[in-house]
């Protein structure tokens, strides 16, 4: 029995470690690892891993580290979101302020986070979009503009 195991599945060109630490996760849930624990600081890689929650095991905490543990489990977050929202949660991140874009002077993420729930599914949808092209329509634009607006 060979213990190699090939992994060519995982090269990327991600640079950041956040990206890194879901391909990762996704890999092992693919290979069957039931549990996952996603250690960080950062809401980024919760963010990210809420949006690939179907493709982790139901036993997948993010365990944030800092002044005390807390273990948030992906899935009910996920399953509280539900699919649409989860999947437009990355595109509202960083549209409100993530820790490599701008944000908005005196705009906290809870304001967003407030109108994001209420959102109409042009808006989710606009916001699932973004990242994954360099050109954004005019509607896509729009919907966006309409949302912080508001």
């Amino acid at each position: 029995m060979s213990t190699v195991l090939g992994v060519a599945s995982l090269n990327t060109t991600h640079e950041e470690a956040d990206t890194k630490r879901l391909l990762h996760s996704v890999h092992a849930a693919a290979r069957g690892a039931q549990r996952i624990r996603i250690f960080s600081p950062d809401t980024d890689v919760l963010v990210l891993a809420v949006r690939r929650a179907p493709m982790l095991p139901d036993d997948t905490m993010f365990v944030t580290l800092g002044q005390s543990k807390h273990e948030i489990p992906v899935k009910a977050v996920y399953n509280t979101l539900g699919p649409e929202r989860s999947s437009a949660l990355p595109g509202l991140h960083a549209l409100s302020g993530a820790d490599i874009t701008g944000s908005f002077v005196g705009k906290a993420k809870t304001s967003f986070g407030s109108r994001f729930l209420e959102a109409f599914q042009n808006v989710l949808t606009s916001l699932s979009v973004l990242g994954q092209s360099d050109d954004i329509t005019d509607e896509i634009f729009s919907n966006l503009e309409q949302f912080i607006c508001t």
